[in-house]
């Protein structure tokens, strides 16, 4: 029988959390201000393109 979806999900947070929780666990670096920005940018333009394309300038 095959797992549910919430089943699948349930094991791999708890398998996640477990190697979170290991003492030689290594969190990555935090965002900087220039990811922020990079971020930002992104969404504009992908903004700015479905707003092209709705308008019909982009086809």
């Amino acid at each position: 029988m095959e797992k549910s979806i919430e089943e699948l999900i349930t094991e791999e947070t708890e398998q996640r959390l477990r190697e979170m929780e290991q003492e030689g666990y290594e969190y990555p670096p935090r965002a900087t201000k220039a990811d922020a920005v990079f971020i930002i940018v992104g969404i504009v333009v992908c903004l700015a393109l479905i707003v092209l394309c709705m308008t019909g300038v982009i086809v």
